[in-house]
Parts: structure tokens; C-alpha cells; sequence
């Protein structure tokens, strides 16, 4: 986010609000992230347990 943007936000409405707008979407990316890697997570288990039952 550019500073002028925060600035303009700040001013329409309020530093606290802008705070939370700007932990709310922290929070969506770090859990856009979180759902990224358990997906990748959930393939490693399904080729491991398809190498395993040739086995």
C-alpha cells in the first residue's frame, strides 16, 4: 500500500479503522498463504501413499 494511500484512508476514516483494514487483509494473505501449503502439503501425502501401495 503507498503512504498517500494510508494517509488519504487515515483521514477519511480514522486510524483506528485504518488499522484494522490493514490487519484484516495481513490476515486474508497470510491465510491465502496457509491454504497454498496445505494443499501442497495434501499432494506429498497422496504420492507417498500411491508409491506405497505398489509396494
Amino acid at each position: 500500500m503507498e503512504v498517500s494511500h494510508a494517509i488519504t484512508l487515515i483521514q477519511s476514516v480514522g486510524f483506528p479503522i485504518f488499522v484494522s483494514m490493514w490487519l484484516l487483509l495481513r490476515k486474508e494473505r497470510n491465510e491465502e498463504k496457509l491454504v497454498i501449503a496445505l494443499q501442497d502439503l495434501k499432494m506429498v501425502i497422496l504420492d507417498y501413499h500411491r508409491r506405497n501401495e505398489c509396494r
